[in-house]
């Protein structure tokens, strides 16, 4: 599997990792007086600038979030439409399609197979048919010559 460049970049890495746990964050509201703790605070060991230095980490994760080179390194780690996903993963996707089908595409210009024929040119409609409906396919032979029923016969 193929990573993208940026993400092999160890500081640009942890930027992105950044990013997303900022996203995360404010999805879940983090309240600490409820908890009965304190949020630990950002140390130098995670890459926070000095200006996060003693604040919450909830807090400190949001100082750096708009910045210019924390968005582009966002952009150049994630592709953008939905068109730029799949063009990375082009070749993968056509070799799935071709294991799936087994090579068996249909081709509208493509001559196709004669339908089967009777000896007489008519379609040969033979094989196994689901009659389900409890109805003879043939009329009786005491109904031979009687074209319909009556009134009083149909029910």
């Amino acid at each position: 599997m193929a990573y993208h460049t940026s993400c092999l970049d160890c500081r640009r890495f942890s930027q992105v990792a950044l990013l997303l746990l900022v996203g995360i964050a404010g999805w879940f509201p983090v309240d600490a007086s409820a908890q009965g703790a304190a949020v630990p605070e950002v140390t130098s060991i995670t890459g926070s600038s000095s200006a996060a230095q003693g604040l919450p980490a909830a807090e400190a994760a949001l100082i750096n979030q708009r910045s210019q080179e924390t968005l582009e390194v966002a952009r150049e780690a994630s592709p953008h439409t939905n068109a730029s996903s799949i063009a990375s993963f082009q070749e993968e996707i056509n070799a799935a399609v071709a294991r799936a089908t087994g090579g068996r595409i249909w081709d509208p210009t493509a001559p196709r197979e004669p339908f089967p024929r009777t000896s007489w040119g008519h379609p040969d409609l033979g094989g196994y048919w689901l009659a389900v409906s409890y109805v003879p396919l043939e009329r009786p032979d005491e109904l031979a010559g009687k074209p319909l029923y009556t009134r009083g016969e149909r029910r």
